[in-house]
């Protein structure tokens, strides 16, 4: 209301006092509707420019994250591959499902990559001078929430081995662990 004709006096030199029915005052009005307009369209386009670094800065933490817990999950398989190698099918122990499960991990490794890469892409494409910025955006967000799922759903197949390794070494013996120093 009142803050806004006060913006416009001052900042557009603007007289905004009572409608008049001169053709002058209604050109005058239209110019004033024009600038407003303009006003508007600048605003617009310095909150797109801060949307648009803001998606850079979430694309760079989403890269890291996904990229960290990748390898972490990783470094979980290794070991679980390892264990059951050297304890388990040493001791004459056998999973039966076990290439399966190994099959679902990498599925869901390369799901959650893929995931990853969209989302990547789409930051890429977003540009407040494109045809339709706010879909783009929209599109990054719904990958945004894809790639947590699938890094979710990487996350369960490890699990799912995991819990497959323990039942199978729950009767096996614990062998014993020597230090380098006592070879």
């Amino acid at each position: 209301g009142e803050s806004v004709r006060v913006n416009l006096r001052e900042n557009m030199r603007v007289n905004l006092s009572s409608p008049s029915s001169s053709p002058v005052r209604v050109e005058n009005r239209e110019e004033v509707r024009e600038r407003v307009k303009n006003m508007l369209e600048g605003k617009r386009l310095e909150a797109c420019k801060a949307r648009e670094e803001a998606i850079k800065n979430r694309k760079k933490s989403l890269l890291r994250l996904a990229t960290e817990a990748l390898k972490r999950m990783d470094g979980w398989v290794e070991r679980l591959k390892k264990f059951y190698d050297e304890r388990l099918v040493a001791n004459g122990k056998t999973i039966s499902n076990y290439n399966d499960l190994l099959a679902e991990i990498e599925g869901t490794r390369s799901e959650a990559i893929a995931s990853l890469d969209k989302a990547s892409n789409l930051v890429d494409e977003f540009s407040c001078n494109g045809d339709n910025p706010k879909e783009v955006y929209n599109e990054f967000r719904i990958a945004m929430q894809e790639t947590k799922t699938k890094l979710f759903e990487y996350r369960k197949a490890i699990k799912n081995l995991l819990v497959a390794i323990r039942k199978a070494a729950g009767e096996v013996k614990p062998t014993p662990i020597t230090s380098p120093e006592n070879d």
